[in-house]
């Protein structure tokens, strides 16, 4: 017998082998101890040799060399082989309890990577948090002195009929001076005074105050999936839902029927929504977002560029573009008095799309497009419901297939 072949007699003939499919232990036939045995460890390999029936030809060698008294010679190695060999170290057995188990570890590790997750953006908010802090105290301001004060002025100037003049604002402009250029702002005042008079729109660039705009951003790229809404329009109708698992095939559902209706030239929108008032979510970053647009001080300047009567912030929202989301053409008669957005997109350039659009009052025509600058504010007028005057037609065109970058923007309304 030859060094590198084990030869092997068998006493009884192995032919259950079909029985119930299943393969019965059994030595190695003539393998080449020099050769790598691999073992067979996963599930897949198990199962294919737990289906494994000999086909006939295999047979046939198997009656013959056990009949003819000669050791069963068969190749595991070779290629067009069809049989398969197994040695004494392979037991297969398929074991459903382990299969349970791996499945529940796996489980368990990513409830665990989800745990990690939810830890990670609460540290990463609360050391967003402690700097917003720190900033207001480099600046001798106690951010919740300056809310109370916010609140308690308002009561008073709701007892008065005249509103306050440019000299008023400009004594009181180092109260909100840690979150915008106040004074930058007033010195330019006439200009932006012309820019909506005679386009009833006008564009301030580096709105905020540098620092606290790069706080904003840092905290704004680090909220969570969960803290967004879906947010789609179809025609007449809107729908918002939280971004999460449960709400996945529906969220799908009215995103593909928003896109259905835009195909068909029909008012249609789809972004994802955030910063929504939400009781239990309402960050720091929120609350004083919130306070600032709604300050006296601010409201008065926008009254005094415009010429209109600004008494309220109807609504506020951080908006999110995707790749794929838009927002059709609209004029947004009856929300408010003004629109505004804060562009808050770092690096953004015009071929992303993202774009708005402001349009002739067909509304076939592009009049003007404003492609997002981070940390400049827009303004333009919204006529009243009862006004034949149609507004500003605008619309943010399609973030383009491919775009990784997320366009962000503060928006909302004035009365």
């Amino acid at each position: 017998m030859s060094n590198n072949v084990y030869s092997y007699q068998p006493k009884k003939m192995l032919m259950p082998l079909r029985k119930n499919n299943i393969l019965p232990n059994f030595s190695v036939f003539n393998v080449n101890p020099n050769r790598t045995i691999v073992d067979i460890q996963s599930q897949n390999q198990i199962q294919t040799y737990n289906q494994f029936v000999l086909n006939k030809e295999s047979k046939k060698k198997i009656n013959n060399n056990s009949t003819n008294n000669k050791p069963i010679e068969l190749n595991p190695f070779s290629e067009d082989s069809d049989e398969v060999v197994l040695t004494n170290i392979f037991e297969l057995k398929v074991n459903k309890e382990d299969c349970k188990e791996k499945e529940e570890e796996n489980k368990e590790e990513k409830e665990e990577e989800d745990k990690e997750e939810v830890q990670n953006v609460k540290k990463e908010e609360k050391i967003i948090n402690q700097d917003i802090q720190k900033l207001f105290k480099d600046l001798n301001i106690d951010l919740f002195k300056l809310v109370k004060s916010e609140e308690q002025e308002n009561v008073i100037n709701n007892k008065l009929e005249n509103r306050t003049s440019v000299n008023d604002i400009i004594k009181r402009e180092d109260r909100w001076s840690i979150v915008y250029n106040s004074s930058s702002i007033i010195d330019n005042i006439e200009l932006y005074q012309n820019q909506f008079k005679e386009n009833y729109k006008f564009k301030i660039d580096t709105f905020l105050n540098e620092r606290f705009a790069e706080q904003l951003y840092n905290y704004i790229i680090r909220m969570p999936e969960h803290h967004f809404n879906i947010a789609c329009g179809i025609r007449n109708t809107k729908y918002e839902k939280k971004i999460i698992p449960q709400n996945y095939k529906r969220n799908q559902d009215n995103i593909n029927e928003a896109n259905k209706t835009f195909a068909k030239g029909e008012f249609s929108y789809v972004f994802n929504r955030g910063m929504n008032n939400t009781v239990g979510e309402i960050s720091q970053m929120e609350m004083i977002m919130r306070n600032f647009l709604n300050s006296n001080e601010f409201k008065e300047l926008l009254s005094k560029i415009t010429g209109l009567d600004i008494t309220n912030l109807n609504t506020m929202f951080l908006s999110k573009y995707k790749a794929g989301n838009f927002l059709s053409p609209h004029s947004d008669k009856g929300n408010g008095k003004i629109a505004f957005v804060i562009n808050l997109s770092k690096n953004w350039l015009p071929h992303y799309g993202g774009n708005l659009h402001f349009l002739s009052e067909d509304r076939k025509t592009i009049v003007e497009t404003w492609t997002p600058a981070f940390n400049n504010l827009v303004v333009f007028y919204v006529p009243p419901d009862e006004e034949c005057n149609i507004g500003l037609p605008h619309f943010v065109s399609h973030v383009n297939p491919g775009i990784k970058l997320n366009r962000y923007a503060i928006t909302g309304w004035y009365s």
